[in-house]
């Protein structure tokens, strides 16, 4: 288990109960959750809807969590140091899969050929289709 008090700190940030159940949560699942799946899995009764949001936001902007968008009308979000990597998205149940070796090196590297950008920050990349169970 990731020691999230170090992490907390090394980011400047207080260590509280929500931000470690919030850390905690998302290190479990090992899967991007929106923000209503890690209320429902931390307990209603243990974290409300603002504090949840709250400590999202900021455990966002302090780089211990990243962003994703998959195109359902709401943010998901998991651990940023689960290091670079992609999803797949099945349009139909919304299963997501990891991709790790996608070539956003020479996609970067293009970009900025192109574009005369002199240098990429972030970026995102989903790759939504059908998997095979909803194929059959």
């Amino acid at each position: 288990m990731t020691d999230f008090t170090d992490a907390l700190r090394v980011a400047k940030q207080r260590v509280t109960p929500s931000r470690l159940a919030v850390l905690e949560v998302l290190e479990k699942e090992k899967r991007p959750l929106s923000v209503e799946k890690v209320i429902s899995l931390i307990g209603e009764k243990n974290i409300d809807y603002v504090t949840a949001y709250r400590t999202i936001t900021m455990l966002k902007k302090a780089g211990l969590v990243k962003q994703i968008d998959f195109q359902h009308n709401h943010a998901h979000y998991e651990l940023a140091s689960l290091g670079d990597h992609h999803h797949v998205v099945c349009v139909k149940c919304d299963r997501v899969a990891d991709v790790v070796n996608c070539g956003i090196k020479k996609m970067e590297e293009a970009a900025l050929a192109e574009s005369g950008f002199q240098k990429i920050t972030e970026h995102a990349l989903e790759f939504f289709g059908v998997c095979k169970k909803c194929t059959v």
